[in-house]
């Protein structure tokens, strides 16, 4: 396969102006920074490539709680009112930035295109929150669709869990099972990583 002499040539100018864009902006490398500020960075940086976010009926924030009693904040996207399937999203970030917000116009997106409910979870950031209280808040939020979701109008045996970056560490394939295992709600759970590197789907048997 050849390979364009001029790689840049191929972008459009809106991402020739994105580039440029970056190049000129003084950035300073993530791991130079506190956690605090890497995540003001990240929040203020997510839209650079953000394409339109779709309308959807349905745009819902509330909390669930944890098994220690924490709110965790929660986001739901559908695009009608009628009984859906739901992805239960986890953002990107290594586990120690990115939001609700960061991956909001994502999750409008994945709603809209795949015809889906979409629940994204906010949970618990390192350093100050130290292993496993994001992967407890993950179990949670899931444990919380399967025998809660039929009140918000969610068709609770079609659960899907996804999400981005390094988060699907917290549902690896393993997990997957284990969760569709135990839920015991008779539903059945598939784990997807949605990552450009990575794409990699897992359906328990």
């Amino acid at each position: 396969m050849s390979h364009h002499r001029n790689p840049r040539a191929l972008l459009t100018p809106a991402m020739h102006s994105v580039l440029d864009r970056i190049s000129r902006s003084p950035q300073v490398p993530l791991h130079a920074l506190t956690p605090e500020q890497a995540r003001m960075v990240y929040e203020v940086g997510a839209g650079v490539l953000e394409i339109p976010a779709p309308k959807l009926q349905r745009v819902e924030s509330f909390t669930i709680l944890a098994r220690d009693g924490h709110a965790v904040p929660v986001r739901l996207y559908a695009p009608s009112s009628e009984p859906l399937p739901v992805l239960v999203y986890f953002h990107g970030g290594g586990f120690t930035i990115g939001s609700i917000a960061t991956h909001d116009v994502l999750c409008r997106t994945l709603s809209h295109l795949a015809h889906c409910a979409v629940l994204s979870v906010g949970y618990r950031l390192a350093p100050q929150h130290k292993f496993p209280v994001a992967h407890d808040d993950a179990w949670d939020a899931v444990q919380w669709v399967a025998a809660q979701g039929a009140s918000m109008g969610l068709d609770t045996t079609r659960i899907a869990v996804g999400g981005a970056d390094k988060t699907p560490r917290i549902y690896e394939p393993s997990t997957g099972t284990l969760l569709a295992t135990r839920t015991g709600h008779g539903g059945t759970i598939s784990a997807a990583a949605l990552s450009p590197a990575r794409p990699t789907i897992a359906t328990p048997a």
